[in-house]
């Protein structure tokens, strides 16, 4: 994909105009955003009487939407007030203990190992790596050397190394949605970071998901979820 070119023929294009002109609306909003540490607490509440996983799911999903919004202004702006932000929405997303949503990770019934926790692949886990990625990739160069570094080790370890190690996960059976979004987000993050081997050793694994999926499309042609 020539970025250049695309990026050019959208800031001349009428017809997505609103579209740029809202995206950038929302990253100048999100630099303003001060954010607070998301407690464990929080995460954890949908589990006690009561709970509500969306306590802590909507600011959780605003990190990620806010650093996307800011990503994408910085590659068609190139205005360098977005370049710090980034970073901090970047640093501050790689920090969470898992990017695993609290509905996904019973704390208290699921995966008891620590590593199992930081690990486990579900929608919001594969979409959250394929997000940072795909900022990497778009606008990478802006990025310094710690926070590149800092990505791939995430990546590596909460994304490539499971499937390296043959971990199972209900997304590599499942006959819906979640076999192809898992596999999505695994994909762009293996082909920007994985080796030759991890990439010929997981890449038909996808595949074999993303035919699962469409075993699951019924005669009305839906699946589940």
């Amino acid at each position: 994909v020539d970025f250049e070119k695309q990026r050019a023929a959208l800031l001349k294009s009428t017809k997505v105009k609103s579209v740029v002109d809202g995206i950038i609306k929302r990253a100048d909003a999100a630099l303003e955003i001060k954010y607070e540490v998301l407690p464990m607490s929080l995460y954890d509440e949908q589990h006690m009487p009561g709970g509500n996983r969306r306590h802590f799911e909507y600011p959780w999903f605003d990190r990620r939407n806010n650093c996307q919004y800011i990503a994408i202004a910085l590659w068609l702006t190139r205005d360098e007030k977005y370049v710090w932000p980034l970073i901090d929405h970047m640093m501050m997303i790689m920090d969470e203990f898992t990017w695993c949503s609290p509905a996904h990770l019973h704390m208290g019934s699921g995966p008891q190992n620590l590593d199992d926790m930081i690990t486990h692949l579900d929608l919001f886990h594969c979409m959250t790596g394929r997000a940072l990625t795909d900022v990497m990739l778009l606008v990478g160069e802006y990025m310094p050397s710690y926070v590149k570094a800092r990505l791939e080790y995430e990546i590596r370890r909460r994304m490539i190394k499971p499937m390296m190690e043959d971990k199972e996960f209900y997304f590599m059976t499942a006959k819906l949605n979640w076999a192809v979004v898992c596999s999505a987000g695994i994909c762009t993050s293996l082909l920007y970071y994985g080796t030759k081997e991890e990439i010929d050793y997981i890449i038909p694994k996808l595949c074999q998901y993303a035919d699962n999926y469409l075993d699951g499309i019924q005669d009305d042609g839906c699946c589940l979820e």
